[in-house]
């Protein structure tokens, strides 16, 4: 799966990325049925997912109807998601192992 199917298959979903201190990036989809390969393509895909959670980029934005009006075009191809990014380092900081 590339990471471009991933995303459209967390967005479909409605999956959240989140941190745990232990493990780093983990999917968090409670009582949420997903399918070994995309459990197989998050683990895959780590390193270009935790970039994206960390830029706070709109595809991994978990709420996305709801910060829809905060997100932000930075001129180029891409947008954030200020919510997203203020929340970031909070929940990195009182992630669980």
């Amino acid at each position: 799966m590339t990471l471009e199917q991933l995303l459209s298959e967390v967005r479909q979903r409605r999956l959240i990325l989140t941190w745990s201190r232990r493990r780093g990036l983990v999917l968090w989809a409670p009582n949420t049925y997903v399918p070994a390969a995309t459990r197989r393509a998050i683990v895959a895909h780590r390193e270009e997912l935790i970039r994206l959670v960390e830029a706070s980029d709109i595809r991994v934005c978990p709420a996305q109807d709801l910060h829809r009006e905060y997100w932000i075009h930075d001129g180029g191809q891409h947008y954030t998601c200020a919510i997203c990014a203020r929340l970031e380092p909070i929940v990195r900081r009182r992630s669980v192992a």
